[in-house]
C-alpha cells in the first residue's frame, strides 16, 4: 500500500498517530486546526458529527509489544492479531493494560482468531487445512510471526519444512463446536476479553460456500451461545 502511494514506509507510525488525533478532534469538535509531522489542516468542520458519543470507539490492532502498548495509549480497545501464540498474545495483553492504565484508559480486548470448526477436528482440518495453510505460507514469508515465545519454530526456516500442526498449536482455534467452545474460552478467559472475533479460512474451492454457510451456521448456534453463557 505504502508503495503504490508512493509514500515511505517509515513514515508510517507517525501518519497513524497523527490520524487518530486529526479522526478524535474531527469527531468531537466543531472546528479544528491541526499542525503536525505529516498532516497540516486548518479551521476545518466535519458534518454530521457521529450519532456515538463522543465518538465511534477506534478499536487498535497489534502484533508487537510496542503496538500493544500503542493500543493501550491511543485506543479504545485493544484487537489482538490471528497468528501469534497464546504466550506471545497474553504478553502483549499484559503490555497494553499495563498502558491503558498509565494513560487512564479501561480496558477493552478484543480476541481475533482463526477458526476452523467443523462436527469434528479430522473434518475441520480436511475442510480448512490447505486454506489455512495459505494463509500462513503468505504470513511466514514476510516474518509476520513473533517467535521468541515458540521454541519449537525457527525464524528462517522454510514454511514447507514445517508441520502445519506445529504452526497450529496454541495458535489455532480447531475441532468440533465443542471443543472450539472450550478452547475459546481458555483464551477469552486468560485474556479477561471483551469481545471475539472469528476468521474463517478459505475452504475447497469446490466447496467453498456450502462449508462456509455450515460453519457460520455452527458457531452461531453451537459455538456464541455458550461462549455467551459464560
Amino acid at each position: 500500500d505504502f508503495f503504490h502511494f508512493a509514500v515511505p514506509f517509515i513514515q508510517r507510525l507517525s501518519r497513524f498517530e497523527e490520524s487518530i488525533e486529526i479522526l478524535r478532534r474531527a469527531w468531537t469538535e466543531e472546528r479544528f486546526s491541526f499542525a503536525g509531522k505529516r498532516f497540516n489542516s486548518g479551521n476545518v468542520a466535519v458534518y454530521p458529527k457521529p450519532l456515538q458519543s463522543p465518538h465511534p470507539p477506534l478499536w487498535l490492532a497489534a502484533w508487537s509489544d510496542a503496538g500493544a502498548v500503542r493500543a493501550g495509549r491511543l485506543g479504545d480497545a485493544y484487537v489482538t492479531d490471528p497468528i501469534q501464540s497464546f504466550a506471545a498474545v497474553s504478553a502483549f495483553n499484559t503490555a497494553y493494560r499495563a498502558s491503558a492504565a498509565a494513560a487512564g484508559r479501561a480496558p477493552n480486548v478484543v480476541l481475533m482468531r482463526e477458526i476452523l470448526c467443523a462436527p469434528s477436528r479430522d473434518a475441520a482440518i480436511e475442510r480448512y487445512g490447505d486454506g489455512l495453510a495459505a494463509t500462513y505460507r503468505y504470513y511466514w514469508e514476510n516474518d509476520a510471526f513473533v517467535l521468541h515465545w515458540d521454541d519449537d519454530l525457527h525464524k528462517g526456516a522454510a514454511f514447507d519444512d514445517i508441520e502445519l500442526d506445529s504452526l497450529m498449536r496454541d495458535r489455532v482455534v480447531v475441532g468440533s463446536p465443542d471443543q472450539c467452545v472450550e478452547d475459546l474460552q481458555r483464551w477469552a478467559g486468560a485474556l479477561q476479553a471483551d469481545h471475539i472475533q472469528l476468521v474463517v479460512p478459505p475452504g475447497k474451492h469446490e466447496r467453498n460456500l456450502a462449508d462456509k454457510i455450515a460453519t457460520i451456521h455452527m458457531l452461531g448456534e453451537f459455538v456464541a451461545a455458550p461462549l455467551k453463557e459464560k
